[in-house]
């Protein structure tokens, strides 16, 4: 567990690595971990989009037209409700703001947990990318044992 003290003064302890990330979070982790890969919320990422439907479009792909255009216009859904899945990924890791524990893990208890702190996106770039490469050492240490095992 990590504490951090964010520009507003507040802190807050997240989980900074998976084996203590509590089991009944993950679903939620990997639910908006799923989004945040999936939809397009950067203008980078929509030109993208129109470049891979202009792409199937030309090679006669219509379902996968159909299907592209399905997510594009999700994603301007999302962008609109400012949904971002990011920063929710984020709150799942937040064990506590101010010795305040973190329990609603829905996407509107996350949002009231997080707008009053306004936290930069770097920070929770960072943070992510910290817990992926902690996840991703532990995550090798398991599988060299299991391959041990299985010698």
């Amino acid at each position: 567990m990590q504490s951090l003290t964010l520009p507003t003064g507040q802190t807050i302890r997240y989980y900074s690595d998976l084996d203590e990330f509590p089991a009944e979070r993950r679903s939620y982790l990997t639910r908006y971990q799923i989004e945040a890969a999936e939809i397009d919320l950067s203008p980078e990422a929509i030109a993208d989009r129109l470049g891979l439907i202009l792409q199937y479009n030309a090679e006669g792909r219509g379902a996968d037209v159909a299907v592209s255009l399905q997510n594009l216009l999700f994603s301007f859904n999302m962008i609109r409700m400012n949904y971002a899945p990011d920063e929710l990924s984020f709150g799942v890791l937040i064990y506590d703001v101010d010795g305040v524990a973190v329990t609603d893990l829905s996407p509107e208890g996350l949002h009231r947990i997080l707008k009053p702190l306004q936290i930069p996106l770097t920070i929770i770039q960072q943070v992510l990318d910290d817990v992926k490469k902690n996840s991703q050492t532990t995550e090798s240490v398991i599988s060299l044992g299991l391959q041990g095992m299985l010698r």
